[in-house]
C-alpha cells in the first residue's frame, strides 16, 4: 500500500488536488496523489525542472500530455498497488512517437470467455478457445490491447474488436491486424510482475530500445 503521507501534495496542481478530493475511498485518493507525485518527480528529472513546475494539458478523452513543446511523451497505468509509467523522448524534427502502457491485476474470478466474446476480435476469441486454462492468455491479450488503444489516446472509443494481437507467451509481439486506417508499425512488449500482474507496452515501430527499471513501488519504462 502506498501511503499518501509519504508524498507531498504541494507538488500537485489545484485541479489535481480537487480531483483527489472527489474520491470516495481514501485508498483511491492516496493512490492518485502518490501516482501524480511520482509521475511529476520522474518527468521533472528529465526536464530539469521542479515537480511542481510540470504542467499538463488533457486531450478530449482525458489523456494527460505535457504542456508546451513536447520533449517527452508518457503514459501511465496502475492496478491495485502497482504503478507503471512509460516515458519516451520526442526527437525534434521526427514524427511524434506514440506509446501506451497497461498493467492488470490477475483476477481469477473473471468470466474470461464471456469478456472475450464482448471485447476481443473474432480471431482472438477463436485462439482463446484453444486454451484449457484461459487465465494467462486472456490477460496477455487484454493488456496488449489496452496498451495499444492507450497509445492512440482515444480510450475504448478506438474499438477493442477492430484489431488483433497475439495471445502467445512471448516477450515481444506485433499488432497482427488493424481494420482502421492506422498504417504505422507497432511492437508490443509483455511481462509479468510478482506473479500477480500482467503488463504490456505498445510502441510504434520507430522505437525499439526499452529500459525496464523497477523501483520500489512502481515500474518505470524508458523508451528511446
Amino acid at each position: 500500500m502506498i501511503s499518501q503521507g509519504a508524498y507531498c501534495t504541494s507538488t500537485l496542481s489545484s485541479d489535481e488536488i480537487d480531483r483527489a478530493s472527489k474520491f470516495v475511498f481514501e485508498r483511491d485518493r492516496e493512490k492518485f496523489v502518490a501516482g501524480r507525485y511520482i509521475l511529476r518527480t520522474l518527468l521533472a528529472s528529465y526536464l530539469g525542472e521542479n515537480p511542481e513546475s510540470v504542467q499538463f494539458d488533457y486531450n478530449e478523452f482525458g489523456k494527460p500530455v505535457l504542456s508546451g513543446i513536447a520533449r517527452f511523451i508518457f503514459n501511465v497505468s496502475h492496478a491495485e498497488d502497482l504503478l507503471c509509467i512509460a516515458i519516451a523522448h520526442a526527437d525534434p524534427g521526427l514524427q511524434m512517437p506514440r506509446i501506451g502502457v497497461d498493467v492488470e491485476f490477475i483476477d481469477r474470478d473473471i468470466p474470461f470467455s464471456d469478456v472475450a466474446e464482448s471485447h476481443f476480435s473474432p480471431e482472438e476469441v477463436h485462439v482463446l478457445r484453444q486454451y484449457e486454462d484461459k487465465r494467462r492468455p486472456f490477460f496477455r491479450c487484454w493488456t496488449r490491447k489496452e496498451a495499444y488503444i492507450k497509445a492512440h489516446g482515444e480510450g475504448v472509443s478506438y474499438g477493442l474488436d477492430v484489431f488483433g494481437v497475439s495471445l502467445a507467451e512471448e516477450d515481444r509481439s506485433a499488432v497482427e491486424f488493424d481494420r482502421t486506417n492506422d498504417r504505422r508499425d507497432w511492437l508490443i512488449y509483455s511481462w509479468e510482475e510478482y506473479d500477480s500482474y500482467f503488463g504490456a507496452l505498445a510502441v510504434d515501430g520507430s522505437r525499439d530500445n526499452i529500459e525496464h527499471r523497477k523501483l520500489e513501488e512502481q515500474v518505470h519504462l524508458l523508451v528511446s
